[in-house]
């Protein structure tokens, strides 16, 4: 590709999402603000002060943090004390300031990832662009102050990007993917990279269902599942540090038994929260009703995801509102579907079927991509949708 095809078509998008980010986040990067919700003040920023003095005085390095109940083995906790890069920024760096970087790259890395993803799925810039800055600012962005939940953003897409370049023969990737993974279980929330797990696996069988041919072994057909199954291993050996006390901690606390159903449907998606995908903070005063801004991606995005759903029907829109609708139904509160993967291992510790909409957003975002692409060509026959949204 010519010098300026490339600038034009990875440079120039790139520069404008940090533009687009560094808008939304000056007041922290520049302003002098911090966050102030109950995680970041009780939780993250105490431990990150901490870990702050640790590795300042690294010759005499204190892994254990006496103010938690008799003491906590602080390496043990989801917060990427092994996490190389991070501690970097907070070696460098006041830790509040390293903590306001970190987030902000781990939102660009977001958004990066899925532009480079869709970009590979053969569609245009702008609708690269349009898929990027849904992921990033939907679901996403309710949760910005959690390090933990920022750290994995990058993950989901990257493991589709690996994914898709893998099916293409290019296999150096699965490299790529077990790095990005590896660095996932070593910051990122568990539950994050366990669902952005799951819905990579439906991605491999989606591919090597496309892909089956009978005329080859089943070595040769399942080259992307060894390829998924080698990027977990790859992943495995890098967050070993930070999986077995993560882990072993887990078996000593209230999870240890799972968390039952009960509590893990805490927060989950009621009839009345459709209506902020339209009105993100629409509620129905005394009924605690509504409020969901955790499903609002945008006026112009939400027209293209249904110009997808309605009007479009290749094998990777398809692929993508089965995601979208799994995540959806996984994420009604006392859904059926929930309840099942409920009673399975490891999704047993997990709660908040709301969470399950990081990757309905995800595929949302995908599918709001091909919408426009279609828009574009097919202006004609959308007019009844249009003629709804005016």
């Amino acid at each position: 590709m010519k010098k300026k095809n490339i600038f034009s078509h990875y440079i120039l998008p790139l520069i404008f999402i940090i533009f687009v980010l560094l808008i939304f986040f000056y007041p922290l990067l520049f302003g002098g603000k911090v966050f102030f919700d109950g995680d970041a003040a009780l939780g993250f920023y105490p431990v990150f002060s901490f870990l702050k003095q640790a590795i300042s005085n690294i010759s005499s390095l204190n892994l254990w943090l006496p103010e938690i109940l008799s003491g906590f083995p602080i390496y043990a906790s989801l917060l990427g004390f092994f996490h190389f890069f991070a501690g970097i920024f907070y070696w460098l760096l006041p830790f509040l300031t390293a903590y306001s970087w970190l987030t902000f790259i781990n939102f660009f890395l977001g958004a990066c990832f899925t532009y480079l993803f869709v970009k590979n799925l053969n569609l245009s810039r702008i609708a690269a662009l349009i898929s990027s800055l849904v992921y990033i600012l939907s679901w996403t962005i309710n949760h910005t102050s959690s390090i933990s939940a920022t750290n994995a953003y990058f993950v989901l897409p990257l493991l589709f990007l690996s994914l898709l370049k893998i099916s293409q023969g290019k296999y150096k990737y699965t490299l790529l993917g077990g790095i990005g993974l590896g660095l996932g279980w070593l910051a990122g929330h568990y539950n994050l990279i366990v669902f952005a797990l799951c819905a990579s696996l439906f991605y491999v069988f989606f591919f090597s269902y496309v892909n089956y041919d009978r005329k080859k072994s089943f070595f040769k057909n399942s080259t992307i599942i060894n390829a998924f199954i080698i990027i977990c291993l790859i992943s495995l050996i890098i967050g070993f540090f930070q999986l077995i006390p993560s882990v072993n901690l887990n078996f000593l606390g209230s999870r240890a038994e799972g968390v039952a159903y009960q509590e893990s449907v805490a927060v989950g998606l009621g009839p009345v929260d459709l209506i902020n995908y339209l009105f993100p903070y629409f509620k129905i005063p005394h009924f605690s009703w509504g409020s969901q801004s955790i499903l609002y991606i945008g006026f112009l995005p939400l027209f293209f995801f249904l110009v997808s759903i309605f009007y479009q029907r290749n094998k990777n829109i398809l692929f993508f509102i089965f995601l979208f609708s799994f995540s959806f139904l996984s994420a009604i509160i006392y859904s059926p579907l929930f309840w099942f993967m409920n009673k399975l291992p490891i999704f047993e510790y997990f709660r908040v079927s709301l969470r399950w909409m990081y990757i309905g957003s995800f595929a949302a975002a995908i599918l709001a991509a091909y919408g426009y692409q279609y828009f574009l060509k097919n202006f004609q026959n959308v007019r009844k949708l249009i003629n709804a949204f005016k």
